[in-house]
């Protein structure tokens, strides 16, 4: 190799060597570079080996973690991670070292030396050499201010989300127990706190009330009414301020430290509900860990309570006005359904006790006023007993009812302990009785009385609720108006203007009511009518004002002997009558007998006493269901009986268990016959050829007995027709025939009154039938007559033609047989005639 072959080469070396120099240089200073930038890095460097160990850490790590170098070598790596964090991180460390797609950057926490928890976010990188995997790079930096910095705004979120759905859901619920639920749920929640209450203030009683609890048993002390000027929540009111107290259980100011301390509450605080003009309330919280509330956090419950009073005034003026509507609609209902009450008694139950429920109330009652007495009697009263009360009756000017009456406004009394005009105080307080509302009862022209309505409960009545209460007692007063004109009204329809007793509509509306409770249940009713004797001859004499006044005097003492049960009625002229229920006829007769003697023993004198003069009455007795079951039935026997009582004598009562056969014949038949001097021998003639026809003819002893009996009644109803009409010489007119052709149909009324066989009744009914049918008072003939009433047909004319009578002379028997014997098949049953004329010949 020549000279210059080695300097060529030695040159190339040159080249070579300065640029390896260039590159150690290079290298040195890229060391020198990473080596300050790793010592001098704010982010952490730090490589972990395979086996889990940090193998090499840069100055921050030292610094972060507080560990040195020689106890880094013998902490693995995961000594570092919080417990919570460390299983994720090693799952994706093992993801990637088995070569598995994982997340390259984490934020996660770490434990320093102190056991002070920082956040970071790491990257962490896979180191290999020659293909082989010696670790893991990782670069982590300190979040923990960012995380501090976020939390913070997520929690400033949260409260402004808690704040925002709040406000909504409390502007959006027309519900006010809603709206507080809402309140004290979500402000608790809000901070964080164990148990929150809202309390509303009453100003008039000066109390703050619990009206939402959470987390708190009802019955707890913490949740009791407060008397303002005692306690913590006092002060809140009074200085419109929060007050924090961070441990109760020691504060003297705290009412319920013993609670306190039992359920385990340690701190609280209380801000003021402050609405739109005024503090309304208070918001407190009680947490069970002791805990400095931060001004932050006062200034939260400030904010949230500003929004929570207006929310509950907003749900509490409309939870008003559904109140009010809900009165307003339960007033109109009330004041329809008390109207709908025509009867007096009811129409005050259904105002009394509709305002005691209206009012939320215990008791009340109602007080007339007699203008012409000026004083106020109780009327009605509900959930009260008057006569606990003492006097009952108050003059106008006595007592708080006198001042609503007089003034025509309503007073209300919150406090009858307090009120001196308050005229029964004593019974009230002994009654639990604490306020009162009296209000006047304005009718259309003139107050009639007042509304006293009483609560045990100490009560305000607002401006509403004596507006209310106003409005309904106009209506009440208008019902009792209504419904004195309607029992007016009915007492003038069922009522005889002149004696003040009832009339016969009412008298007739009651027996048949009668008729049918005996009916159904059985028992018996009796009627008792009354005539007064010969008052036609006492208003002649003295005239009709003095009658008046001897027809209410009557009336007067007959009420005086009737029971309150009994119906005592002015039937018409100088006629009463009585009805008696569960009465039999002995009873019935001891009040008819009674009433008797007391019109009859005491004489009456005009208005002045000017026109003395006795007076007696005669009367009659019928008893259903032994008498008749029917009105007109009853009517008529009763009518027939007082017709028959006047008519023998005057002054007595007669019943249906009076008259008998001897009853008959020794005063009826006799005080006929002191008339017409006829009838009696008449019919005892009549029944002895009657007897002497029906033995012609085969009858049993039975049929003739009966026979007889029937002969001698058969003229009985002659009770009936004028002594002039019986004794009249010439020929009857029309209307004289009527009356003398009713007279069989009275004589059956008389025996079916009397204890006679029944059957009779068709014989003395139809003994003017005619065989060819122009008899009375049915037309019946041939045989379509009753045997019996053939034969007395028979025997009645014969013994007619044989007698003088004043309207013609009589006949010998002969002729009169001879005048049979012509109307036989006409007159008389022909068999009958051949068998009478017989038995009278032989």
């Amino acid at each position: 190799m020549n000279r210059e072959d080695l300097e060529k080469r030695y040159k190339k070396l040159e080249k070579v060597n300065k640029q390896l120099r260039q590159k150690i240089i290079k290298i040195t200073e890229e060391k020198e570079k990473y080596r300050s930038f790793f010592e001098k890095a704010e982010d952490v460097l730090f490589m972990i080996s395979p086996e889990g160990y940090i193998s090499l850490a840069n100055p921050k790590f030292f610094e972060i973690t507080g560990y040195s170098p020689q106890e880094l070598k013998k902490l693995p790596f995961t000594s570092f991670l919080h417990p919570d964090d460390t299983p994720l991180l090693l799952e994706h460390f093992k993801k990637r070292l088995a070569g598995e797609k994982a997340k390259t950057s984490y934020q996660f926490r770490v434990l320093t030396k102190e056991k002070r928890i920082l956040w970071v976010e790491g990257n962490f990188r896979l180191v290999e050499k020659e293909g082989k995997i010696i670790g893991i790079e990782s670069v982590v930096r300190d979040i923990t201010k960012r995380k501090l910095i976020e939390d913070t705004i997520n929690r400033k979120v949260n409260e402004l989300n808690v704040l925002y759905n709040t406000i909504r859901k409390t502007t959006t619920s027309l519900n006010l127990d809603e709206t507080l639920a809402i309140i004290a749920e979500n402000s608790a929640n809000l901070l964080k706190v164990d148990a929150s209450l809202i309390r509303l203030l009453d100003t008039k009683e000066k109390i703050l009330k619990t009206v939402k609890a959470y987390n708190l048993k009802e019955d707890s002390p913490a949740v009791k009414t407060i008397k303002l000027g005692k306690g913590v929540l006092n002060q809140v009111v009074l200085k419109k301020k929060p007050v924090a107290i961070e441990d109760i259980q020691k504060n003297p100011h705290y009412l319920a430290k013993e609670w306190a301390k039992k359920e385990g509450f340690i701190s609280f605080l209380g801000v003021p509900l402050y609405g739109k003009k005024k503090v309304i309330g208070t918001l407190s919280f009680l947490s069970r860990t002791k805990h400095t509330f931060q001004k932050e956090e006062i200034s939260l419950a400030l904010t949230f309570a500003g929004e929570a009073a207006i929310a509950i005034e907003n749900a509490t003026l409309v939870e008003n006005l559904k109140k009010q509507l809900s009165r307003m609609k339960a007033l109109s209902h009330t004041i329809r359904k008390i109207a709908t009450s025509l009867e007096l008694g009811p129409a005050l139950d259904s105002i009394l006790a509709n305002s005691v429920r209206l009012f939320d109330a215990d008791a009340a009652l109602i007080r007339l006023l007699d203008p012409e007495k000026n004083i106020l009697k109780i009327a009605r009263a509900y959930n009260l007993n008057p006569e606990e009360l003492g006097e009952s009756i108050l003059k106008l000017g006595e007592g708080v009812v006198s001042e609503a009456i007089l003034k025509r406004k309503p007073v209300a009394v919150e406090d009858i302990k307090k009120e001196p005009r308050f005229f029964y105080k004593k019974w009230a307080i002994e009654k639990g009785y604490t306020s009162a509302l009296f209000v006047p009862l304005e009718g259309k022209e003139k107050t009639i009385g007042a509304l006293c309505i009483l609560s045990k409960k100490k009560h305000f009545f607002d401006e509403e609720e004596i507006s209310l209460a106003s409005i309904f007692a106009g209506g009440a007063a208008v019902t009792i108006e209504n419904a004195r004109l309607f029992e007016e009204n009915v007492k003038l329809s069922i009522t005889d203007p002149l004696t003040g007793l009832y009339n016969t509509r009412y008298f007739y509306d009651n027996l048949k009511k009668e008729i049918a409770r005996v009916a159904r249940y059985g028992g018996s009713t009796s009627l008792v009518m009354f005539d007064l004797d010969n008052f036609k001859n006492y208003n002649d004499l003295y005239g009709h004002q003095a009658g008046d006044y001897v027809l209410r005097e009557v009336a007067q003492r007959m009420l005086r002997c009737c029971r309150q049960t009994d119906i005592l009625a002015r039937y018409g002229g100088d006629e009463f009558i009585i009805l008696l229920p569960r009465t039999d006829q002995k009873g019935a007769f001891k009040l008819a007998e009674r009433i008797r003697s007391e019109i009859e023993k005491i004489p009456f004198g005009g208005r002045k006493g000017e026109f003395k003069t006795r007076i007696t009455v005669s009367g009659s007795i019928i008893t259903s269901p032994q008498d008749g079951t029917g009105v007109e039935d009853l009517m008529r026997k009763v009518d027939t009986l007082l017709y028959t009582a006047k008519w023998i004598g005057e002054n007595r009562i007669l019943s249906p268990f009076m008259i008998n056969l001897e009853f008959i014949q020794d005063l009826i038949l006799e005080k006929i016959d002191r008339k017409d001097h006829y009838t009696r021998k008449h019919s005892e003639r009549v029944a002895n050829y009657a007897t002497t026809l029906a033995r012609k003819i085969n009858l049993d002893e039975r049929q003739i007995g009966l026979i007889k009996i029937a002969s001698l009644v058969h003229d009985v109803g002659k009770i009936g027709v004028p002594e002039a009409v019986l004794t009249k010489p010439g020929k009857l007119n029309k209307e004289e025939m009527d009356l003398i052709r009713a007279h069989p149909r009275t004589s059956v009324e008389i025996i079916r009154l009397s204890p006679l066989s029944k059957e009779i009744i068709p014989m003395v009914l139809h003994h003017h039938e005619r065989w060819d049918g122009n008899g009375y008072p049915q037309g019946l003939k041939g045989e379509e007559i009753p045997l019996g009433a053939r034969i007395i047909h028979l025997a009645n004319a014969y013994d007619a033609m044989t007698v003088k009578r004043v309207y013609r002379d009589r006949m010998k028997p002969e002729e009169a047989l001879e005048e049979i014997k012509r109307l036989a098949g006409s007159q008389f049953d022909p068999a009958l005639v051949e068998a009478f004329i017989k038995g009278i010949s032989g």
